[in-house]
């Protein structure tokens, strides 16, 4: 009698991103194909060759640079937030990749694991891709864009070395003295204009960055990782309780950056129950329906 092959695993449907984003974190990160085992895993990919290699991991890319250190427990709420933090890390990665606009540089990525895991001060809690690329080099390079001058592109990843997502385009970057405008990434990136590196964009046109010790009027206007301090660009140390700042990452990682009259100043965040409008405000979260803090993860 002739053996009988064993039905193939089933594969598990990847869920809509409506029911993805309310789903607990099993489900955001079981999208995907299974092992002979039944282990699940990504599908592996053919090399120039003709070789399989292994694919890369976008789940475990996103839970370690995405989810919260092992020493903090998430329960209710809280546990659906870091799934949909992560499910949301997942589905941008997979459909950009999908779609042929990325390739992934694993080397890189791990890199960028290794740097957020071992940042100092750490990342906020509540993260976001935009997060991880602001402030790691190889997170920026995690991704490679693969979209030329002229194609589609919803972010800035997407598009080859050089270029930029402007208009939903992969375009050149602007020219010193050209017009320019504010770009709103969401992804692995350090864009903030559509001005080429090196410049920013100051009342429509781009502008020559300047170094540590020279004259500002904000933190766009200094290089890479300096901060405008009394008027002179300086190394970003964080601001004291009290400080006028520009933005949050001003005041470090217990501080915020409080709008107060016309002015904006640091202060502490708040422990749980105190009065709030935004989740910068708190050492956890801002409870959108009581309007106060409330600890996140065992935040306090």
């Amino acid at each position: 009698m002739a053996a009988v092959k064993a039905a193939p695993a089933p594969t598990r449907p990847c869920l809509p991103l409506v029911v993805l984003l309310l789903a607990v974190p099993s489900v955001l990160l079981a999208c995907s194909r299974p092992k002979d085992d039944g282990a699940a895993t990504s599908a592996a990919t053919a090399s120039a060759t003709g070789v399989a290699k292994p694919a890369f991991d976008v789940d475990g890319f996103c839970e370690k640079t995405m989810g919260m250190p092992a020493d903090r427990e998430c329960e209710g709420d809280d546990e659906i937030i870091e799934g949909n933090k992560a499910g949301y890390c997942v589905t941008e990665l997979t459909a950009a990749r999908d779609a042929g606009r990325i390739a992934f540089d694993a080397d890189q990525a791990a890199a960028c694991v290794k740097a957020v895991q071992a940042a100092d001060p750490p990342l906020r809690d509540r993260r976001t891709l935009r997060d991880l690329g602001l402030r790691f080099e190889a997170c920026r390079k995690t991704a490679v864009g693969k979209q030329q001058a002229g194609a589609e592109c919803k972010t800035t990843m997407e598009c080859a070395a050089g270029r930029l997502c402007v208009g939903a385009k992969c375009t050149e970057p602007a020219k010193a003295d050209a017009a320019c405008q504010p770009l709103k990434e969401v992804s692995l990136s350090n864009v903030t204009s559509s001005c080429a590196s090196g410049l920013y964009c100051a009342e429509g046109n781009c502008k020559p960055q300047v170094g540590e010790g020279k004259p500002c009027s904000s933190s766009p206007a200094c290089q890479g990782d300096l901060r405008c301090r009394d008027g002179k660009c300086a190394k970003a140390a964080p601001l004291k309780e009290g400080a006028v700042c520009e933005a949050d990452v001003d005041c470090g990682p217990k501080g915020h950056c409080a709008k107060e009259g016309k002015t904006t100043a640091c202060r502490p965040r708040k422990a749980a129950g105190n009065d709030c409008l935004l989740d910068a405000e708190c050492r956890g979260r801002c409870s959108r329906k009581d309007k106060q803090c409330v600890s996140y993860c065992g935040s306090g």
